[in-house]
This record gives C-alpha cells, structure tokens and sequence, in this order.
C-alpha cells in the first residue's frame, strides 16, 4: 500500500493479496489543508464513491489533515482523520474478506496514506492521532446510529466502571485506537470534558461522543 513504497501517486489500484484481481483505485487528491479520498472503477458494484452523492447512504466522505490548533493540541502536529464509508460499502467490503482481498481494508489503506503524507510535510513524525467518536443521523445506517469506533468503544467498556481511565483503555479495541498503536502511538488520553462521560449515571450506552488523542 502506499505507506510500505512511500508512494506519491494521487492514485492506487487496490488487488488482492496475490495481486490478480483487481477491486477498485483508490484516489487522492489535496485541497486545502485536506487529503481527499475517492474510490474510482470499483469492481461488481457501484463505480464511484465520493463526497458528492445525494443520498447519504451513498456518500463516501473521507478526508485527512492537521487538526487545527488549540483544539486539544498545544500546537502539536496531530493527525485528524474523518473516514465517512458507507455501511452498504463497508458490508461489501467483508463480504471479500474470505477471499484473496481480506487484506484491503480501505480505512487503513487511507489512514496509512494520509499519515505518510503529513509526515512528507514536516519532514518529521506527528506527535499524535486525534479521535472524535459520535452519535449522529449521519451514521443512521449503522448500529445505535453510531460511529464504528463509538460502538467498538462501548461493547469494550461493558462491565466496566465508567472512567477516564477505563476509557482510555477502550480506546485501543476501536479500530482507530488499534492503528494508532500500529504506529507507536501507545499512549490514550481523553480530552472531551468529563462532564461528557461523568453524567451517564453508569450507563455506557448514554454516550454520545468522545474525543481522544492517541500519543507516544
């Protein structure tokens, strides 16, 4: 994937592991200060996913940059990734993985991508992995209407005391948290307001957002 050839290409054509069929090319480009992410060709299925569908099942809205500072970063370099994949294309994405693309996962391929990226830009490693976990409309289509990382985080903390602590244990067994481990980034430290976690009267399903930075 990008990061193992510190490739510079805008575009990666995504195969399986023994590289003889091809799924999908994955597009980036940059405005801004953001990465953006696009999906072009995709194989046996809808052809494009980008930022502009109509219907917000269909929207694949992902991006990555610097998070902005003084939001929690001391003016740190802190990498904010925001990865909107639709469930109806994260559902046909494992419905591969007892196949040769069990090794595509498009989060970490853009997360992997991004990281180097930014890297490229200050000439030196970030000094975290910023994490914002919501419940929202616009995950409607999931679980709870919850972000992946959001349900990960509960079902990890069950039976368990709600604290800052415990929190921040959970954090790895999301899989932001996981990659971020990957990359070296041992440390979790919640950053949203304790009013946010401390008036769930015990119980974890009352969350609604949280906000970690993942560090070294």
């Amino acid at each position: 994937f990008f990061e193992s050839t510190g490739s510079v290409l805008t575009r990666k054509r995504l195969h399986s592991q023994t590289g003889e069929d091809y799924l999908a090319t994955l597009v980036r480009h940059k405005k801004g200060e953001k990465y953006i992410y696009e999906l072009e060709e995709f194989k046996d299925f809808k052809p494009k996913w980008d930022a502009s569908a109509k219907d917000p099942s269909d929207k694949f809205d992902c991006t990555i940059k610097f998070a902005e500072k003084g939001h929690h970063t001391d003016g740190k370099n802190i990498l904010y990734a925001d990865l909107f994949i639709p469930k109806k294309l994260g559902d046909f994405m494992s419905s591969y993985k007892g196949t040769g693309f069990k090794d595509i996962s498009l989060g970490k391929t853009m997360l992997d991508d991004g990281y180097v990226m930014l890297k490229k830009e200050i000439g030196k490693d970030l000094d975290g992995i910023y994490a914002e976990w919501l419940k929202s409309s616009a995950y409607k289509d999931f679980p709870n209407s919850e972000s992946v990382n959001l349900y990960d985080l509960k079902t990890a903390m069950k039976g368990k005391k709600i604290t800052k602590e415990n929190l921040e244990e959970a954090a790895f067994k999301t899989f932001t948290g996981s990659w971020a481990k990957s990359k070296g980034f041992t440390k979790a430290v919640v950053v949203s307001e304790n009013d946010v976690y401390k008036e769930l009267n015990g119980d974890i399903n009352r969350l609604k957002e949280l906000e970690v930075i993942f560090i070294k």
